[in-house]
């Protein structure tokens, strides 16, 4: 009970944070009305994120840096617009690091 509980707090003190630095409501899953208050979401093929147009300004120079990185072949980003289309299901051989899942999975099922 009381590791749920943990979890939680991490989660609130992780929305605080990103809040405070971006702004509350800075990243939203397309297609629905509100925006996304957590760090983490399920994305399914098709879906679209994006920082919204309000907050753009504030995120600009953390994309410019990062223009050259690589993005997964999985998502397609469009720079101009500041948003990510997943465009198929990852798959674990193209994320380019060696995976562990047992331990993923030993993991959360304590």
């Amino acid at each position: 009970m009381s590791e749920n509980k943990d979890r939680e707090k991490a989660v609130e003190q992780a929305i605080s944070q990103i809040e405070r630095q971006f702004g509350k409501g800075s990243i939203m899953k397309m297609g629905e009305k509100k925006s996304l208050d957590i760090p983490s979401t399920i994305l399914s093929e098709g879906d679209t994120i994006a920082v919204k147009k309000g907050r753009r300004d504030r995120v600009k120079d953390i994309v410019e840096a990062n223009k050259e990185r690589q993005i997964p072949n999985w998502m397609e980003k469009n720079l101009e617009t500041m948003e990510c289309q997943m465009v198929a299901p990852p798959n674990v051989e193209e994320i380019g690091y060696t995976i562990a899942t047992n331990l993923i999975v030993e993991f959360y099922s304590r």
